[in-house]
């Protein structure tokens, strides 16, 4: 067990029967009444975002991980394939979630790690972020860009997000693997 007032960025937490990765530590207190504790956590599983407020006494159950590098090798029906020191690791695409939709198989390989919790493979951690081909967008239309500056286009991998309209089919543009959104073209 860990005190909450304790807690640093990166750190991985049990809660709820989940595992939660602290983003943010804000420590508050107001006047002459008892502080407390914002915490920013990301789950693990499935990237979802909240926020809790503890007290600084509180305690939560610290989750004893490992992180290994993995490569990306290809998806089928059930399952996405790593590479790990030269054996392959096959998770379910339910456990992969979303996440699928920023590993694209090709070369060079795509580097991510595994997060193990109990010497078992838990979640892929994905880099910060990642270069996608544009695959399908609509046509720029001139003047189009009064309007509305953002359109809607398809990625290699079948991923949709929005991009500038100068953006076209081909491209190749950087996208926030926390966000979804895009950054740059490439």
């Amino acid at each position: 067990m860990v005190k909450v007032l304790d807690l640093e960025k990166g750190d991985i937490i049990r809660l709820d029967n989940q595992f939660w990765k602290v983003i943010k530590s804000e420590n508050s207190t107001f006047g002459r009444g008892r502080g407390h504790i914002k915490l920013s956590l990301k789950n693990l599983k499935t990237g979802n975002l909240v926020k809790k407020v503890f007290r600084p006494e509180e305690e939560v159950k610290e989750a004893e991980v490992e992180s290994k590098p993995a490569i990306f090798i290809y998806k089928d029906r059930k399952s996405a394939v790593f590479l790990i020191n030269n054996k392959r690791l096959s998770i379910p695409l339910e456990e992969v979630g979303n996440k699928i939709f920023y590993l694209k198989e090709s070369k060079p390989e795509q580097e991510v790690k595994i997060i193990y919790i109990n010497n078992n493979p838990y979640s892929v951690e994905l880099p910060a972020k990642v270069d996608l081909r544009v695959i399908d967008s609509p046509p720029s239309i001139k003047g189009d860009t009064i309007a509305s500056n953002n359109k809607q286009v398809v990625l290699e991998t079948g991923l949709k997000i929005k991009v500038p309209m100068f953006i076209k089919k081909g491209d190749l543009v950087r996208v926030n693997t926390e966000t979804g959104d895009y950054s740059e073209r490439v």
